[in-house]
C-alpha cells in the first residue's frame, strides 16, 4: 500500500478535526438548546399580512413557497395553521401574518381542511376542499402554474386577500 505524502495527511487531519460532529446543527433554532452566534444578525426580511375569506368550517392551512418547493412538493412545508374562532367564523374571514420573509419570488397557497385530516383532499377533477392562492389563479381542469401565482417580494406586503372556494 502506498503512503500518502505528509502534507496531505496533515491537511486531512486538520479538516477532520475542524469538521462539526455528525448530526450537529449548523444554525441554532428556537428551543433547540443551541446558542446562536451573537455577532451574526439575521438577514433583513419583509412582512406579509392579509386576510383569508372562507365559507366552511375547519382549520386553514397557509404557506409561502419558493419555486423550488412548489415544484418539488405541493403538500408539504405548511407555514401556518389558522384556527378560526366563532367571531371569525361569523365574519367568514381570518387574518394571517408572516414576518422576516427574505426578498425573493414566492407564491402563497391556502386551503381549508373541512375533513379535519390535515391534508388537502383531492378527487378526480381537483381538490374536494376549499382552496385559494394570492394572485387568484384558478384555471379550469388543472392546478395553477407557478407563473400564475408568483410575485416578487421586495417590500412589506399588506392587505393580501385570499378567497377559499
Amino acid at each position: 500500500m502506498k503512503r500518502l505524502p505528509d502534507a496531505l495527511c496533515l491537511l486531512l487531519f486538520v479538516c477532520l478535526a475542524l469538521a462539526p460532529p455528525s448530526g450537529a446543527q449548523e444554525n441554532a433554532s428556537p428551543g433547540s438548546g443551541a446558542q446562536a452566534d451573537p455577532s451574526s444578525s439575521p438577514a433583513p426580511g419583509f412582512s406579509i399580512t392579509g386576510t383569508v375569506a372562507f365559507q366552511e368550517k375547519g382549520d386553514i392551512y397557509i404557506r409561502v413557497v419558493t419555486r423550488e418547493l412548489f415544484e418539488k412538493d405541493r403538500s408539504g412545508d405548511i407555514k401556518q395553521i389558522l384556527k378560526p374562532g366563532p367571531e371569525e367564523g361569523k365574519a367568514g374571514a381570518a387574518g394571517f401574518s408572516f414576518s422576516n420573509v427574505p426578498p425573493g419570488t414566492y407564491a402563497i397557497q391556502a386551503f381549508q381542511d373541512t375533513k379535519k385530516n390535515g391534508a388537502l383532499d383531492k378527487g378526480t377533477f381537483g381538490p374536494k376542499e376549499p382552496w385559494g392562492t394570492y394572485r387568484e389563479a384558478r384555471p379550469r381542469f388543472r392546478a395553477p402554474r407557478w407563473d400564475e401565482m408568483a410575485f416578487t417580494l421586495d417590500r412589506d406586503l399588506a392587505e393580501v386577500q385570499i378567497r377559499l372556494r
